[in-house]
């Protein structure tokens, strides 16, 4: 016979193992490297291209500013290698997210995606009927950005905070997402893809994959070339 005192306690530690499981359960959750598949590069059928291009994902748990940026979007880490003999274009409007029932979510760029996040945040923060402002500005010859969410000023660059910002303020999100544009014979890059919409809790174990189309350099100016090939990263919610 378990005594009143025991069997208060053991009932107290299943109902706090069944709170913690539920909100374990309950969280937003992150993508992943599906084990035991390798990513691949698929030849495109209308060129017959050999591949010469790594894409695989990262196992990185989302630990940066805005630190509820997963609530928004979709963040993804991959790292792109070229290992052709030319160089080759990465395009966000080429990347795609697509889960086991074919639902897709497309890429968007760094700067959109903490705009969803400072937006619902600042929305929350203040009176009904008070929408605060945010804006991306591009930086001049440094490729930095800035952010401004109702007027507060936070900079980010690759030189660190800008003028007047604290550190605290960095949005680290604009320094890790993965930046578009040509990826030169034997480089790599590593960063996040974010795409639209966040994960649900009921999505948690579901398989997913990233589609990304890769196309050579053109002329600056000239129309985008077809793809060359496919890539195709497996990725699991967990």
């Amino acid at each position: 016979m378990v005594g009143p005192d025991l069997g208060r306690g053991a009932a107290i530690f299943t109902f706090v193992a069944g709170c913690w499981l539920a909100a374990g359960c309950a969280g937003t959750p992150t993508l992943g490297p599906e084990i035991g598949l390798a990513p691949r590069s698929l030849p495109d059928s209308r060129s017959g291209a050999a591949s010469g291009i790594t894409v695989v994902g990262v196992a990185d748990e989302w630990r940066y500013s805005p630190g509820n940026l997963p609530d928004h979007v979709t963040p993804v880490r991959v790292k792109v290698t070229n290992n052709r003999s030319e160089p080759v274009l990465l395009t966000l409007e080429d990347a795609t997210l697509i889960d086991d029932r074919g639902l897709r979510r497309i890429a968007l760029p760094p700067g959109d995606a903490v705009q969803r996040a400072a937006r619902t945040a600042g929305e929350a923060s203040v009176g009904p009927g008070i929408r605060p402002s945010v804006s991306i500005s591009q930086g001049i010859g440094v490729g930095g950005m800035g952010i401004s969410i109702g007027g507060l000023g936070m900079g980010s660059g690759p030189f660190g905070a800008g003028p007047g910002a604290e550190s605290e303020n960095d949005v680290e999100a604009l320094e890790v997402g993965l930046r578009p544009g040509r990826l030169d014979p034997g480089a790599s890059v590593d960063g996040y893809l974010f795409f639209e919409s966040p994960l649900q809790p009921a999505e948690r174990a579901r398989r997913f994959r990233v589609i990304w189309d890769i196309r050579p350099v053109t002329a600056v100016g000239a129309p985008l070339a077809p793809p060359i090939f496919r890539a195709e990263v497996p990725l699991v919610a967990r």
